[in-house]
């Protein structure tokens, strides 16, 4: 029984497991698979199967062996199902794509659609052309999916017929079992008996696994359902997310491009107010001229009007309020003299309005019964009219309704030019008076403005004033000072010099009386009556007090006093020159200033 090929197989024997096995077929004339999905063959044969060895293919096999043979059963019905599993993923993948692209072209469609309603349509924007390219591409798209879709639905069937006939061959096979257990009844050896059991725990385990497939499948469905739910409302949540994306990325682009422009004017702007600005800079500066302009003519026209005023009245009197008013007001003058020229104008019109009146009355050629503003024609007429014929009369009519009616338009047009002139003048005197009212205005806060700055000048001028007074008074006080010290330092100037020369001439007697003090001491001859003449005429207590009332006494004694003495003299002299001095300098200082004063 050992190296049989498959094909000497016989229909009444059982298959293997590996029998069940799927081969990775080609797909469309090539050896690559798709996306790891294992295809059946296409021919409606088993082609696909495995070889067996003749070990394989007997029914009286190693209970090992069918072990191996069912585990490898269970992961082939594994490897089914994943694939299953697999090509039902990708084609609820595609399906969704579909769905994507499909959605996606209908609001592009409708997009493109309104675009056309609300633009031209011969008008071809660079955001339609993108639109159309973004469109054809997902029409490409769409296309290839869908023949993908096509693709795997058609190896979901072959996929589905393989399992068919599996089922098939297994339902074939449980009868071939049947019928061999049926006819070796009472035959079978203990080796046959354990094929059987081995047998049956096989087809067993298979008829468990499907049904665990199939439960499967049914969870499986379930849960895709759910899934599928929950992703058709996350797909409108996207899709309703996607269109607030795209309305707000127009809406930011239009506040962009609204922000570009704003930023625009506010440059524009700023430039306009810098040349504003410098212009309002140089209209301030023209205004100011032009008001010190304005105050000079003003001043100017104020001494003029009163001059006119002046001769006016003095020329022409006037009422007495008109008087006081003008002399409030200079232009009211002016004014005035247009008004009488006015009325003198309305009574000069007034006077001839009854005249001309009269004239157009017998200017008219009107009918007896007809009367034109309260004039009635009086019998007078019907002499006028008694040689004049009825078509003659009917000319006459309409020539005389013809000038009355361009009299009246004469009429009214002078009067709307009178009341349009009279309300400018009444426009132009209201004018001149808000203009005088103004400059007025202008004028007393000037005047109130230089009254002030007048006020605080005199008052800072009375504080000069007042502070001046009271350094002149100090001044003279310190000048009075002054002369009483110079007066006294004078008086001791002098009597320092009185004594200054007392001092001297004793001190030239003093030298005398010493020079003879020493001849005498080198001639060592007494002179009495001489020391006491030197001692009885040099002042002061200290030389009465040094020099000795007794005519004899010793030489040394006299020595030491006469030059006590001569060292106090000379010490009293250089104090008094120093005196002398300062009171000179002092002297002089305070002559200078009183010379300045004097000139």
């Amino acid at each position: 029984m050992e190296n049989r090929d498959l094909s000497r197989i016989d229909t009444n024997e059982l298959l293997p497991p590996s029998a069940f096995s799927l081969s990775e077929a080609s797909h469309n004339g090539t050896d690559n698979p798709i996306h790891g999905i294992v295809h059946p063959p296409t021919d409606g044969s088993f082609v696909g199967f495995q070889q067996l060895s003749d070990s394989r293919c007997g029914l009286n096999l190693a209970p090992g062996d069918l072990l191996l043979r069912l585990q490898v059963a269970e992961e082939r019905v594994n490897e089914l199902e994943l694939v299953l599993r697999n090509t039902r993923n990708e084609t609820l993948q595609m399906q969704r794509l579909r769905d994507e692209a499909v959605t996606e072209l209908q609001r592009m469609r409708s997009y493109i659609g309104s675009l056309d309603s609300s633009g031209n349509q011969g008008d071809v924007t660079p955001e339609k052309e993108a639109l159309i390219a973004t469109i054809n591409k997902l029409k490409t798209e769409s296309s290839k999916l869908e023949d993908r879709n096509t693709t795997l639905q058609q190896q979901l069937d072959l996929s589905l017929v393989r399992v068919e006939s599996l089922e098939a061959v297994l339902r074939l096979q449980e009868k071939t079992l049947c019928h061999n257990i049926s006819n070796q009844t009472g035959k079978g050896s203990a080796d046959e008996a354990k094929c059987d059991q081995l047998l049956r725990m096989w087809r067993t385990q298979t008829i468990r696994l499907l049904m665990q497939m199939e439960e499967y499948k049914a969870d499986r469905e379930h849960a895709l359902a759910r899934a599928a739910r929950k992703e058709a409302q996350l797909e409108k949540m996207r899709l309703s997310a996607q269109t607030d994306q795209e309305t707000m990325h127009l809406k930011l682009q239009a506040s962009e491009a609204a922000f570009a422009l704003e930023t625009k004017q506010t440059q524009t702007l700023a430039a306009k107010l810098e040349q504003e600005s410098s212009r309002y800079r140089n209209l301030e500066a023209e205004h100011k001229i032009l008001q010190r302009k304005c105050t000079a003519s003003l001043t100017a026209l104020r001494a003029q009007s009163e001059r006119l005023l002046h001769s006016v009245q003095s020329w022409f009197p006037t009422k007495p309020h008109l008087t006081s008013q003008a002399a409030d007001n200079p232009f009211l003058s002016r004014i005035l003299q247009r008004i009488r020229q006015l009325e003198c104008r309305l009574n000069f019109a007034s006077n001839r309005l009854p005249l001309l009146r009269t004239h157009m009355a017998h200017r008219r050629v009107i009918s007896p019964g007809r009367s034109d503003q309260g004039t009635q024609t009086g019998p007078s007429d019907k002499d006028l009219l008694s040689g004049v014929s009825q078509l003659e009369s009917n000319e006459l009519l309409k020539f005389a309704q013809n000038e009355a009616r361009q009299c009246r338009a004469e009429r009214d047009a002078a009067l709307s030019k009178l009341e349009q002139s009279a309300k400018c003048f009444h426009q132009r005197v209201q004018a001149a008076q808000d203009e005088v009212k103004t400059e007025l205005c202008t004028l007393r806060e000037s005047v109130r403005m230089l009254e002030v700055s007048l006020q605080e000048k005199t008052e800072e001028l009375s504080r000069c004033k007042s502070d001046f007074s009271e350094l002149r008074s100090s001044y003279a006080a310190l000048q009075k000072s002054g002369e009483a010290e110079r007066r006294e330092l004078q008086t001791k100037i002098n009597e320092s010099e009185d004594q200054l020369t007392k001092a001297k001439a004793e001190l030239r007697k003093a030298k005398r009386c010493l020079d003879l003090e020493l001849d005498r001491r080198k001639t060592r001859i007494p002179a009495p009556g001489c020391a006491y003449e030197a001692s009885s005429r040099i002042p002061g207590s200290s030389i009465k007090s040094t020099l000795s009332v007794r005519p004899r006494q010793t030489s040394s004694n006299e020595t030491s006093l006469n030059m006590n003495q001569m060292g106090s003299l000379v010490q009293s002299l250089k104090e008094l020159t120093q005196l002398a001095d300062c009171l000179r300098s002092s002297s002089s200082s305070e002559s200078e200033p009183d010379n300045g004063s004097g000139s």
